[in-house]
């Protein structure tokens, strides 16, 4: 192991790409309960959902490298990673919970859940990121 740190300042470029997945996810899931084009259940909504979800989980250990960097930057503001991923993971959970009380919400917990993370961990990442550009000027 080296004692060299990990973190630096391309982390951000993580939570950047998770507001634009956000969007995209967005969109398709609106189109996708239409049912014009595709349906909530075809493949490619559960694909659609699932590389959104990876990058929604990607965030938070993206959002805490970044946060130890600007911690060392001699920065005035100072980051604290925990408030992000409470927020984060509670919100998720609160949905999560309300999902199972309300008895799956008809058969579409598999796509609830998935887009909650998706939403929530996108609206992290903007304020982080909001927060961020104030503070230290980038992105």
């Amino acid at each position: 192991m080296t004692g060299r740190s990990r973190s630096g300042p391309w982390y951000w470029y993580v939570l950047a790409a998770q507001l634009v997945s956000a969007g995209v996810v967005t969109l398709y899931v609106a189109v996708a309960a239409t049912g014009a084009v595709v349906t909530l259940g075809d493949l490619l909504t559960g694909v659609v959902l699932a590389v959104g979800a990876l990058l929604g989980v990607a965030v938070y250990p993206s959002l805490f490298q970044d946060a130890v960097y600007v911690n060392r930057t001699g920065s005035e503001w100072r980051p604290r990673w925990w408030w992000y991923f409470a927020a984060g993971f509670g919100v998720t959970f609160l949905a999560y919970g309300a999902v199972r009380t309300s008895g799956g919400a008809g058969g579409a917990a598999p796509v609830v859940l998935p887009f909650v993370l998706v939403v929530v961990s996108g609206g992290v990442s903007a304020v982080y990121l909001y927060r961020r550009h104030h503070a230290v000027g980038t992105p």
